[in-house]
């Protein structure tokens, strides 16, 4: 029995997770860090080529034990999210990846500043109103971007607030609806 296994990849499809990235040609270069995000090892996709030409598949050999995955688009504009995975001894492990749209990343950089907001309360006033000029320019941008997403977020408003998300979360959540 070897210690090694393999770690397959797939990019995804944005808005159809079951299907092959084809929303360009795009070839990716794939991720792969330990639990604690220390780097472990980079490799290329490689052919047979996806549907618009891009390279979206790869695999590599990894020892036994748990990793984060993320790919990168080699132009740099393309990221996928993270996922994490358990691999086995002597197995194969399936990962697929699904690439991220320009919303989620203006969403993520939203969240990442209003968060900042919440956690530094002696931020001083010159960065407080760069946060809140950035969320704005950000938020004005993502109105002018076509809606990408698999799902509706207002079918899901109801049950959240059945289920007492917090408030900040809901107003956040309906905003972005």
């Amino acid at each position: 029995m070897s210690m090694f296994s393999r770690l397959r990849v797939v990019i995804r499809d944005r808005v159809h997770a079951c299907k092959p990235y084809s929303n360009s040609s795009h070839s990716f270069w794939v991720f792969v860090f330990n639990p604690d995000f220390t780097f472990f090892k980079l490799f290329p996709c490689v052919p047979p080529p996806g549907p618009s030409g891009g390279l979206i598949y790869g695999e590599t050999e990894v020892p036994q034990g748990t990793y984060l995955v993320t790919a990168v688009a080699s132009c740099g504009n393309v990221w996928t999210n993270w996922t994490w995975v358990q691999v086995c001894c002597d197995s194969v492990a399936c990962v697929n990846l699904l690439a991220r749209t320009k919303a989620q990343c203006i969403y993520d950089a939203v969240i990442g500043i209003k968060q900042w907001l919440l956690e530094d309360q002696k931020m001083n006033p010159e960065a407080r109103k760069a946060a809140d000029v950035a969320i704005k320019a950000l938020t004005d941008i993502k109105k002018h971007l076509p809606d990408q997403r698999p799902f509706n977020l207002k079918d899901a408003l109801p049950a959240l607030r059945e289920a007492k998300a917090p408030a900040d979360v809901l107003k956040m959540l309906e905003e972005d609806a």
